[in-house]
Parts: C-alpha cells; structure tokens; sequence
C-alpha cells in the first residue's frame, strides 16, 4: 500500500538528505574528470554532475549552450552562466565561425590583411536589413576606423567584432543572454530557424525561443491549461530562484511566438507546406470522427444500397449547446486582433457570419437562453460561443462553432447547424437526427428560415432532420416533450444521452478565463487549438472507447432481451399486435407530427381530489343521504382541523420560547379566529346528527393554549411553550352516521396532500440542482440555504397534516386495503436524490426506488378502448 511505501522511506530519509547535500559539495580530490587539472564547475544538467576546469567545461558545452552551470569560490558552488567560459553560438555553419566573417584588417597594419570581404546584401529580401550588426547603426568596420585613427590605439590586443550580438535566448532550462554570431552567406532568421530557435521578431530579432520550449509550453497549455504568463514566472523561478524579477521580460514575446507557433504546428499536422503553399479553406484544418459515416473518407463503393437496407446505419447525430463561461471583455482597439486561422478550424469566419447576422430576423422571443445570458456580466464583447458536435462519439464539428453576442438566438444556432450539415460530409440519403436543449421550440419554423436565409444557410441537398432533445434536459420540459423528443423513444438513436457536448464544455471552461481579456484574433487561435485537441484525444482514444461501448452493450442486449421476453409472455396476442400497429403508426407519423409520439404515454387516470369527491357527494344528496350540506360540513370540518393542525400549530412553533408581545397578539387574534369557525361547525352539528340518539355528548377538543413558565427558576425570565389537549385534533367523537362520507373526503384530502408533496420535494430537488450546486459567493449561498428551508417547513407542514388525515380514516372505519394504500409516512421517505435517470439499465441505479407515494395517485391504465379508437384514427 502507499502506507507501506512511505514508511520504507522514513526508514532512510537521512541517507536520502546527506546524499543531496553531498551533491553541493566538491569531493576531497577536487579535479577536472577530463583533464585532471583544477575542477571549479560543475553542471547539473549534465549526467553525474561531473566536475570540469574551465576549458573542459567550455568544450564539452560548446553544442549545449543553454545546460546551466556552477562555480566553486572557496566555500560554495555558485550559479554561472556558460557566456563566461567564452561560449558563443555561431550560425550557418554547423557551429563554425562563417569564413566571410573572419577578420584581417589592413596590410600596412597586420601583415597579409587585405580587407574584410562581406556579402552581397540582396535588399529585396524581407528579412534582411542593411547594416544592422549594431542595434545603433555602427557596425564593426566603423568601430575598426575609429581604433585605428586613434592614437590611443593597441593593435596587438586589438579584437573584431564578428558580426555578432548579445541575445536573449528562452528554453526550458531558462532564459539565457548569449552571444550569437550569425553568418552573411544567409538571412539571421532563416539562420535562427536552422538552429532550432524561434525569433521574437522577423526583421531585427532581439529575443529567441528554443523549439523545446514552444513545445514544452503548448503541452502545458493543452493538459494543465496554464496560460503564458504563468508558464514564464515559472521559467523565471528556474533562472534566478531568489531574484526571478531581475530575469528580462519576455512575457509578450512568449505569447506572440506561441501563438505562432501553434499555427504553424497546426499546418503542418494537415499537410501544409509539402508543396505549393496556399490559405487553407473551412474547416480544412480539423479533425473530424473516425467513425462516423462521412462521403469520400470512410464509405465503402456500395454505400448507397447499404444505406437503403440499413438506414440506422448511415444515419447522422448532431448535438447542438451554447457554453455561457467563453466570454470576451469589450477592447480599446477591437480591431488590432488578427485571425490567422480564418475560418479553417471550428470558428468560423468572422465576415461572412457578421453579414448573415445583420440581415437575419430573430424570430425567438423571450427565451431565457437569450434575454438572460450573461445579465450580471456588463461590457462583454462576447457573451458565449455554440457549437455542434457528434452527439455519439463527442467530436466538435469543422467550422461550427460561433461568437454570441446577444444571447443563444435561433438565428445563431441555424448558421452553425448548416455550417456542420455542409462541412462534414454527411450522407444526404437519410435524416440527420438533431438533439438540443430546446429543439420543441426551435424546431418548429427550421425548414422556414433556413428558406429565407439561403443566401448564408444553402445546403447541398433538402433539409431533413429528426429533432430530439437530451435526457437530462428533456426532464425539465412538459411530460409531452419527453415521449416527442427524447432519444429513448427514436428508432435509429441508439444509446445515445444527446448531452456530451456539456462533458466537452467542461474541459474547455478551465481555458476560457484565460481567454477572458484577450484580443480576438489570439482568443480565436486558442479556442480552436483547445477544440482541436479535444478531437484529437477523442482520435487516439477511439478504438479502446468503441471496444468498451461494445462489450456494454452486448451485456446489456441480453438483459433487455430477457425483460423484454417477460413482459410480452404476459401479453396476449391482440395486445402484442396492436402494440405492434401503434408503434409503427407512430415512427411513420412522427416527422410530421411528433404528437404521434403521445402513443408511449401510458395514459393514467389521477386520484380524485378532495374538491371532486365533495362535489360527486353533494351530487348524490338528497338521494342517498336523507339530509343536504352534509359533504358540506364535513368538508368545513376538514378545513378547520387543516388550520388548526397545519397554520395556527406552524405559527406558535415559530415564534420560539421567548415571543414577543406582538407575536403573542397575534396568535391570540389567531386563536380567537379558530374558536369562532369551531363554534359555528358545533352549532351546524345539530342538524346532521339529530336522528343518531346514540350519539354521546361529544365536547370539542381544547385548542392549543400557551402558558407562562419560568426557565430553570430565574427569577423574572418568562419563558413560553404550546400545551395541546391530548386529542388536540378531534373535532367530533367517531361513532356517528357519516363515516362512510368522511372517508372519502379524507381520501381526497390525501390525495391533495401527497400531492403538494410531490411539487415541494420536486423544487427542493431542483434547488440543489440549480441554486446549491453552483452558487459560488457566501451570500448567493445563504438566499439559496434559506429558499431549501421554505420548501421543507412546506413539506413538513403537509406530511403533518397527511399523518392526521390518516389517523383520522382509521377512526372512521376505513378497511384495510385503503389503509395499505395510503401507509404511514416515514422519514426516509422524505429523502428525494437530486439526479434523474432516464435509463434503467444506468450503472448504480439498479437498486435505487421511489418512496410509495410517488405513484399513489396512478390510480390505474385508461380503458382498451382508448387505444383501439387510437388505431382507428392512425388507420
């Protein structure tokens, strides 16, 4: 175990800290392992750290100018820097001194000096400048003129200047100053390249990027979302660990040589470049699914007879989301920002996009996807962006992603679904199923404005699409979307949840605040490696990932295949044929109207309410019961024991130990209220119970009273507490002639309860989901605490009041059966789990059920004939 490491570790911790120690110190013998003469460096990247003189270090260093290095003074190894040692870089001749760039001064000076030659200097180049050997504009030879003019001058000690200047040079070992000596037979950028290093700039490069740390730098980026800033602070810790704010800023260069940097990367992975170079078009530089069908990548020469047999097989899944957490803050200069990648990846292009905006008619209205975006953010530029990806496999769409300024319109998302429908090479022979949040809404004029918007949304063939909407949020929708929209119920959809577009979202959001201040041509590039990524490890993952999927689902086809074998063994065969008839009625009728999906609804009858079974009783009075306005009363009655049970009992709890006088008015005001309904309700009690001389005297329950009480004797502390009569709810005494009509209100009354239940567990459930879960602030977090506690004093207040209604049908007499029905509620009953599961078969879900009375008020399946007129009509 991990444990068990750790303490074999401790075991030895001191050998492990003498050992590191010893490392800073020179051995006994303190010679060069080359030479054997004085050892005073070391280096630590190097292998064994070996100790070296200053020749054997300059030479084993010559071809490795960014290892970092140490020097022994007397007492301590102290960071040096290879430049000291006389280590220079040399360009353009395998790490040799340039011919032309070697000096011999004048003949009358120095022998056989004839003059320094230099090379021609093309001027139509871009990357050359002429006479840029010194960022001053004085090269070596005006330096040379002046020494040799000056009485002044040694010209034995006398030292040219070889073309060379001091640059910054950026790795992963840190940021280095060194020498660069750059030959004239070539460009210095193109010299720098040659070399593994990433000018900061194109014509007077000052600061250079080792291809290591470009690299180095986009895998960070990639896996850990580092942005630059953070990533070069790191650097600088590595260069000067004490003093990391003396190292040179090159933050800004870093950003804008990364950004390049993953262009050109991005080029290269397409095939760019191998020969003649041209601007790549949409889309052109992404990855796309392996496994879906795509024409001309992955279909055989058959295909279109495959696809008329197996229709499933070529059909297309897009998922369509909006992600509200990839914002832009508004610029000063919004222009400055350049786009390099135009299109090519999954932004789509920013002209083209503009102009279909300005001229397309918003036609959704009051949608909280658009009028409440981002209503607590201001001076946004950019509000979120949409995408499409492949709702089975999870790959993002070329070309169809787009900025939102505005909010999640129908407008926006019609652009990026024609962007996927036409970039991805999709099989116009059978529908492409489209899943969104919102599809009942935005469904319902598709086809019409992709008509009136043809100019920007034209497709190659007619628009024909099967619309769904995910499993998670099908369950926020009406009970009618989940039979018309969810994937469970569409022939072709497979196992498919319509929601993994908010896995990928997911990932994303840890890049967007990086994103946030950015300008819009490097937030774009960004956005589009992050993007391209995701595809990519969906790329490398895909074989292992369908290999899963594919043993998930062979266990899972024999455990439907078995509970499928159950139910339709207890099926007759007229049931099983007209199940059979419906079920192909509706597939055939759904892509015209999808209300022809409201066959799967099991159509249920609900419990009667209390107002319904009073009403069927006042019906029968006059006929049945001798005397009218009993339902009447007993029904007041109810109202009553409610009051008193649920509001006045509620209202005493909550004024605590200690009321004030105020609060003890009001309950008083209360009280006096509840004794004068009592009091009538007793005074009606002569007219239904005159003819029961059987009947006792029956004295109405005391109601709840308060008392004055002293806490522990402190004198002159008054505390307060509710004393109930024992039977605090007993209205009337139980033998009396209208059992029978009570009951039955009492069932209604149940049934009104559980429901009021339902609807508080239901929101509880959704504030946890929505409020709780994501409320990041103290204070937000506090409201949402407080709202949960409203709806459970509600759900409190209404299991209360079920427990006396269902004591209440006891002393009335109720059989048995209804008491088994309506059992007695339980705390655990209470409990609701705030996720929702669409799918039975879903792994840990096996063993999870619903209290009892969630389906107490399915009173039972509509009669035969409903169906069987059904049929009728679908014939």
């Amino acid at each position: 175990t991990p444990n068990n490491f750790m303490h074999e570790w401790l075991d030895v911790r001191e050998v492990f800290l003498n050992t590191l120690l010893k490392g800073k110190s020179p051995p006994d013998l303190r010679t060069c392992v080359m030479c054997a003469g004085d050892g005073i460096w070391h280096c630590g990247d190097c292998l064994s750290r070996p100790l070296l003189c200053a020749s054997c270090c300059r030479a084993a260093h010559q071809h490795l100018p960014f290892h970092r290095v140490e020097q022994w003074l007397g007492g301590l190894f102290q960071p040096g820097w290879l430049s000291s040692l006389g280590i220079k870089i040399h360009l353009g001749h395998g790490g040799a001194i340039c011919p032309t760039n070697q000096y011999a001064g004048p003949s009358r000076f120095a022998g056989s000096m004839e003059g320094h030659p230099s090379a021609p200097v093309d001027k139509s180049n871009p990357f050359v400048v002429e006479d840029d050997d010194d960022e001053e504009g004085i090269n070596w030879r005006d330096e040379l003129d002046e020494a040799l003019l000056s009485e002044k001058s040694n010209f034995n000690r006398l030292r040219p200047k070889l073309c060379g200047r001091t640059m910054i040079v950026v790795d992963t070992l840190g940021v280095h100053e060194l020498t660069m000596n750059f030959c004239s037979c070539a460009d210095k950028t193109i010299q720098l390249l040659d070399l593994g290093l990433y000018p900061g700039s194109v014509k007077r490069p000052a600061t250079t990027f080792t291809f290591k740390v470009l690299d180095d730098f986009t895998q960070h980026n990639v896996e850990c979302k580092m942005n630059t800033q953070e990533y070069y602070e790191t650097l600088c810790r590595v260069t000067r660990p004490a003093f990391p704010q003396t190292v040179p800023d090159c933050y800004r260069e870093m950003m804008r040589c990364s950004w390049q940097w993953r262009h050109l990367k991005t080029l290269k992975w397409q095939g760019f470049g191998y020969g003649p170079f041209r601007e790549p078009g949409p889309g052109e530089l992404t990855l796309f699914c392996l496994a879906c069908p795509q024409v001309g990548v992955n279909l055989p020469d058959n295909w279109e007879e495959e696809a008329e047999r197996l229709p499933w097989l070529f059909s297309r899944q897009l998922n369509m989301d909006g992600n509200f957490k990839a914002e832009q803050m508004h610029h000063k200069y919004p222009d400055d920002g350049l786009p390099l990648t135009r299109g090519s990846l999954f932004l789509c292009e920013d002209t083209r996009y503009n102009q279909y905006i300005a001229g397309a008619k918003p036609t959704c209205h009051d949608h909280k996807a658009q009028s409440q975006a981002n209503t607590q953010v201001k001076h946004l530029a950019i509000t979120s962006i949409v995408a499409v990806v492949c709702a089975r496999h999870g790959w993002f769409c070329p070309g169809s992603c787009v900025n939102l300024q505005k909010g999640e319109r129908q407008i926006n998302m019609d652009y990026i679904l024609a962007q996927a429908l036409n970039l991805t090479k999709i099989p116009g022979i059978t529908p492409t199923m489209v899943l969104y949040d919102i599809i009942c809404q935005y469904g319902v004029h598709v086809t019409k404005r992709f008509l009136e918007n043809a100019q920007y949304l034209g497709l190659s063939s007619a628009l024909n699409l099967i619309m769904g909407i995910g499993l998670f949020h099908v369950h926020g929708h009406q009970d009618s979307c989940r039979l018309r929209y969810s994937p469970n119920y569409m022939i072709s959809a497979g196992q498919v949840d319509g929601e993994v577009i908010e896995t990928l979202w997911a990932r994303l959001n840890e890049i967007a605040v990086s994103c946030w201040p950015m300008g819009h041509g490097h937030r774009t590039e960004m956005l589009d490696f992050h993007i391209l990524n995701s595809n990519w490890q969906k790329t490398i993952g895909m074989v292992s990932s369908l290999c899963r999927k594919l043993k998930r689902a062979h266990k899972h086809v024999r455990l439907s295949a078995e509970a499928f074998a159950d139910l339709n063994s207890v099926a007759t065969e007229t049931q099983v044929h007209n199940w059979r008839k419906m079920e192909k009625a509706a597939a055939e009728n759904r892509q015209d109207d999808v209300s022809a999906m409201d066959v799967y609804a099991p159509i249920m009858k609900k419990a009667p309410t209390q107002s319904e079974i009073q009403h069927n009783l006042s019906q029968k009075e006059g006929r049945v019961v001798p005397i009218k306005g009993s339902a009447s009363w007993l029904a007041s009655g109810i109202a009553i024991q409610e009051a008193q049970c649920g509001v006045f009992k509620f209202h005493v709890r909550k004024m605590g130990r200690q009321p004030t006088v105020e609060q003890l008015n009001q309950i008083e005001e209360r009280r006096r209220r509840l004794d004068g309904q009592i009091d009538t309700f007793e005074r009606s009690a002569a007219r239904y119970l005159v003819q029961d001389a059987s009947l006792p005297d029956a004295e109405p329950a005391d109601d709840p009273s308060i008392v004055c009480v002293n806490a522990e004797g402190a004198a002159g502390e008054d505390e307060y507490e509710i004393v109930f009569d024992e039977d605090e709810n007993a209205l009337w005494e139980d033998d009396f002639d209208y059992d029978a009509e009570e009951v039955s209100l009492r069932i209604g009354q149940a049934n009104d309860l559980l429901q009021q239940i339902h609807i508080a567990l239901g929101h509880k459930s959704f504030l946890y989901r929505t409020e709780i879960r994501h409320n990041k602030s103290q204070s937000k977090k506090t409201r949402s605490w407080s709202q949960v506690g409203h709806v459970e004093a509600t759900v409190q207040k209404n299991s209360q009041l079920y427990k006396q209604c269902r004591k209440a049908m006891g002393r009335g007499r109720a059989d048995e059966d209804l008491l088994a029905k309506y059992k007695d509620l339980k705390p655990e009953d209470l409990k609701m789990h705030t996720g929702v599961v669409d799918d039975p078969a879903a792994r840990g879900t096996r063993q999870n059920t619903l209290a009892w009375f969630w389906t107490v008020n399915l009173a039972a399946n509509a009669d035969e004939k409903e169906k069987n007129d059904y049929l009728d009509d679908c014939e």
